[in-house]
């Protein structure tokens, strides 16, 4: 398996993440929320964002390179045709990669249920 992380699987433009945020499903573990919407592509897409409220530059960018890497070891157990964000939840603490990516683990697996998604169901007029 390919453990890179090219552009191709990468959200890119803020008007992806804008999309995810406002009409996507959102699933919420202990440390991390996740937002899905469909992208209508053959592969999963996936934006991680931080906000300045969870510290400064150096924690930002460590949780930034935690949740890349959980990202890369678990992309093949992801449903394609996703846009996923991955957010960590303000006023948690997170202090090691491991409990990070079991919860991402978690996580994306409850996503691979079209009907927990919820999505799938109805027409988006994005997709159309």
């Amino acid at each position: 398996m390919d453990n890179g992380f090219p552009k191709c699987s990468r959200l890119l433009k803020s008007a992806d993440y804008s999309r995810v945020y406002k009409h996507g499903s959102k699933k919420v573990g202990r440390y991390l929320r996740i937002f899905c919407f469909p992208n209508g592509l053959r592969s999963a897409r996936f934006g991680v964002s931080v906000g300045r409220r969870m510290g400064n530059a150096v924690k930002r960018n460590r949780l930034k390179r935690w949740m890349r890497e959980a990202i890369r070891r678990n992309k093949g157990a992801i449903k394609s045709g996703l846009d996923i964000v991955i957010d960590p939840r303000l006023g948690v603490v997170i202090d090691n990669s491991r409990c990070l990516e079991n919860e991402l683990q978690m996580l994306l697996s409850s996503l691979n249920s079209a009907k927990e998604i919820g999505i799938f169901e109805e027409s988006h007029p994005d997709l159309n």
